[in-house]
């Protein structure tokens, strides 16, 4: 076999550049499955607020899909005992 000849398997190095795709990669999975959960809170919370209160205005929706994710669980936790929907977000 010429030393030019050789499988995939046999080298056990990966390039700088595999490293840095792969890590490109899961940041990327990451921060998709953040923005994911981020959006399934804020729907969540949106139909719970119409369930409760009637649908809210766009500017209170636009606020809600603008939170982050501890934002957005502190809000949850508020609709439970608010009595309005500025009660629930209030800061």
């Amino acid at each position: 076999m010429n030393k030019l000849d050789f499988d995939q398997e046999e080298l056990p190095v990966r390039s700088m550049l595999d490293l840095l795709l792969e890590m490109g990669e899961e940041r990327a999975i990451a921060n998709s499955r953040a923005k994911w959960e981020r959006n399934g809170m804020g729907n969540l919370l949106l139909g719970q607020l119409q369930a409760r209160f009637g649908t809210p205005p766009e500017q209170i929706a636009d606020r809600i899909r603008a939170a982050d994710t501890e934002t957005l669980q502190r809000w949850s936790l508020r609709l439970l005992t608010a009595a309005t929907i500025d009660d629930v977000l209030a800061d």
